[in-house]
Order: C-alpha cells, then structure tokens, then sequence
C-alpha cells in the first residue's frame, strides 16, 4: 500500500468504528449527542490525537493536529501528522486534496469528474508472494499509523455524530465535573466496515489482509463542566489475518493488533479558525 493512497488507515479506522459506535439507553445517547452538538456549534472541530498501535511484536505512535470547517456547503480539512521520523500534511478545499510528504506534493481532484489516482499493483502492506519477500508487520503497521485521509474523512464523515441506530448500548458516569460516556457497538457492523476500508486500498481483493476478533473495545466520549465533548478515546484489539498469497511459506498468517486512540478537542464548541496552504507546486494524479 503506498503512502498517498493509506495516509490515514489507523485514524480513518479507529475514528471511523467511532462512527459505528453503540449507544441503548436513550438518556445517555441524548446527554451525548447533546454534547457533541455543543462541540460542534462553531461550526467546526479541532483536535490534538494520539495514536497508538501495537502487533506482532511492532510498535509506533503517531500524533497529529487536524482541523475541519463548514462553509455553506464546502467542508475545509487541514491535517498534519507525525509517524515515526516522517511528516505528512494533506488538506481539502473540498474540490481537491493535497498532500505533501516530505517528498511529493500531490493533488487529485474530488469533484467536476476528477478522479483517483489508480491503485497500485500491490497495497496491502506487504510484497506480493512472487516477489519472494515475507510480508512485512512493520512497514505494514507503520503506514497503518498514517491513513488518514482528507477525502475518507470527508466521504465517510467519519467526524459526524454516531448515529442512534448503530448503537448497542450507551452509559455515563460522572468523573469530577465531567461526564463521561461509554458506547459499545455490534462487532460484525465494525468488522465489515474495517474490511471494507483495507480492500478499498488494494488493487485484488483476494489478497486483501481481513480484521476479525474484536476484544476489548471501548469508545468513550467525555463532556466537560458546561456539557461540551472535550475528548474521545478509542481502545481495543483487533485480529489480523494475512493471506497465504501474501507469504512466502504460503500459508496464512494471524496476529492481533492493539489501537489505542486519544482525541483531545481543542477550544470544543468554539469557531475554527482555517486558513489553508498555498497550493502552488502540487502535481496532479
């Protein structure tokens, strides 16, 4: 999987499951849903993130600032990232995203009939059999930490409330002057939705990695004194299965691998202020 094309899969997923989270008491769900109103009521969203992921004996983390803001019917996103030594920033000006990676500056057109750049012969985070290489964990979770990307965010408005009808059960607890909210959620809608996002990336299908047993998963959301969201964490363990097509030794192989995501809302419930880069010196795709 190539960087332009998996920025963002560790964010993208693990805010995304968010978006899939659970939540059965009505008077929880409403207390939440309240507070993310508040959050969102100056018509955008910034937030600090910490990320953090560990598999098969790797580990990374990667943190980051990103921004969102609403005008009239455009979306603006700007986001950076650091994984490991490398910087990524990547911004939409809900016509076209660019992202820079150190390296290239990149820009591909999201409306008007633009379209995306094509997936590459190989995406799914190892090498393909043939090229007799095992696959690799490492590179495979250290690009896993950098999926995050504009038009994902964008196009499955992964930052939107979760919607009532995904939600299995909902409780609260007062933590100080804050509350905080706990959502569980159905692991076959978030499995699904994590196998999508990963075959999305690769050219063959059949040679896509596959999550499966969820474990310990817990989404939490946390309004402050005056009932605004002010954080959202995301913890649990997921297993990951590499196909037999992808190994050397030809046979599958298996691991777990442990998200654990802190999102800390910066000023919640106030305006954003955006003003994006330059865009000169990006290079179609």
């Amino acid at each position: 999987m190539k960087k332009r094309r998996m920025e963002a899969v560790a964010l993208s997923v693990a805010m995304a499951i968010g978006v899939l989270g659970g939540c059965g008491g009505s008077g929880a769900y409403s207390g939440y849903e309240s507070a993310y109103q508040k959050m969102t009521a100056g018509g955008g969203l910034e937030t600090d993130f910490t990320l953090g992921l560990e598999g098969d004996g790797t580990q990374m983390k990667s943190t980051g600032n990103m921004k969102l803001k609403n005008e009239g019917n455009t979306t603006k996103l700007y986001y950076e990232m650091q994984v490991g030594d490398k910087r990524i920033v990547q911004f939409s000006d809900g016509s076209a995203i660019y992202t820079d990676d150190g390296t290239n500056k990149t820009k591909f057109s999201i409306t008007g009939g633009g379209q995306k750049p094509e997936k590459a012969e190989n995406e799914s985070g190892g090498r393909e059999k043939e090229e007799a290489s095992e696959f690799n964990t490492q590179a495979f979770i250290q690009e896993f930490s950098g999926m995050l990307e504009a038009g994902k965010i964008k196009e499955l408005g992964i930052l939107d409330q979760i919607p009532e009808k995904y939600v299995k059960n909902t409780s609260s607890e007062k933590q100080g002057d804050n509350t905080v909210y706990t959502l569980t959620f159905t692991e076959a809608l978030v499995k699904n939705f994590l196998n999508v996002l990963v075959r999305d990336q690769v050219k063959d299908s059949d040679n896509a990695l596959t999550f499966g047993d969820l474990k310990d998963f817990v989404y939490t959301a946390t309004a402050d004194k005056d009932g605004i969201l002010c954080k959202i964490t995301y913890a649990g363990t997921v297993s990951v299965t590499v196909p037999a097509a992808l190994m050397t030794s030809g046979e599958a192989k298996t691991f777990e691998l442990a998200i654990d995501l802190a999102l800390d809302i910066v000023n919640p419930g106030s305006p954003v202020e955006l003003t994006l880069p330059d865009t000169s010196g990006y290079q179609g795709l």
